[in-house]
């Protein structure tokens, strides 16, 4: 499945299996963001990437953003499975804001973009158990 420039709304309980999300490098695009947009408690949940790519952002922006929305269980269980993310220059790689027990296992990156995961929280406590297991970026050959 290829999405370019696609918005979908969902909850929970979803799985994406090797979808190719590219933003084309045009102003503003932000190919992948699982963010929470309800004004309470409700709960982004059980997010699910298989492979695929978050790639080729427009120039500031996160190819992969999580974003609880300022909520303390706001995006919760979010995991990625072999995701590869192609960075550009001018982007600013995943992006985690409010979100508890994110795991990525087997992620790789490439391309001119930073290799960076920016992780923070509006309110002490909310972002919890990110976990990121053999990620590798080919442009700059590490691991961790």
């Amino acid at each position: 499945m290829r999405l370019s420039l696609c918005l979908l709304r969902i909850a929970s309980d979803t799985t994406f299996e090797n979808v190719q999300a590219n933003g084309g490098n045009v102003a503003g695009s932000r190919p992948c963001v699982v963010k929470n947009t309800m004004a309470s408690q409700a709960t982004v949940a059980s997010i699910t990437f298989f492979g695929g790519q978050c790639q080729h952002v427009g120039s500031g922006q996160h190819e992969l953003e999580i974003n609880g929305n300022g909520l303390s269980s706001g995006a919760t269980s979010v995991q990625s499975y072999g995701l590869h993310m192609e960075t550009s220059t001018g982007s600013l790689g995943v992006r985690i804001v409010d979100a508890r027990n994110v795991l990525f296992v087997g992620f790789n990156s490439s391309g001119q973009g930073p290799d960076q995961y920016s992780i923070s929280e509006s309110i002490p406590g909310n972002t919890q158990n990110v976990r990121v297991e053999n990620a590798y970026n080919s442009s700059h050959s590490e691991t961790s």
